[in-house]
């Protein structure tokens, strides 16, 4: 990320996560997946990382740029890292972030149950 993309006035609006028109329906991420789930809608790339301009901020809300996350980590830990990263960036300058989730399945650790 550069940092530029840090700096600017574009509006974070919470209001505005949608499912991500370039995806069919059935095989993209729906409002109504995480309606009751007890799960928020984190960021993978977080949306203070687009103050630049409002259209990448308002694209850092479509549904595939989410993944669950427990809501008192998305909203603690979580957001102190992003925070942290992005100090990292003003300090350092352009910086490489990969993130993607990690999905654990304990029959996988057996070789009697993995596939």
């Amino acid at each position: 990320m550069p940092e530029s993309q840090l700096a600017g006035a574009a509006d974070r609006d919470d209001s505005s996560f949608n499912p991500d028109p370039n995806l069919a329906k059935g095989v993209r991420a729906e409002l109504a997946d995480y309606k009751g789930s007890g799960y928020d809608r984190g960021h993978q790339a977080p949306a203070g990382d687009f103050k630049s301009r409002q259209s990448l901020m308002n694209d850092s809300f479509f549904l595939s740029n989410m993944v669950p996350q427990n809501g008192p980590m998305n909203r603690g830990i979580w957001s102190k890292l992003e925070e942290r990263v992005r100090s990292w960036c003003r300090d350092l300058g352009e910086i490489h972030i990969i993130t993607g989730s990690m999905f654990y399945d304990q029959r996988e650790d057996s070789p009697d149950t993995a596939d």
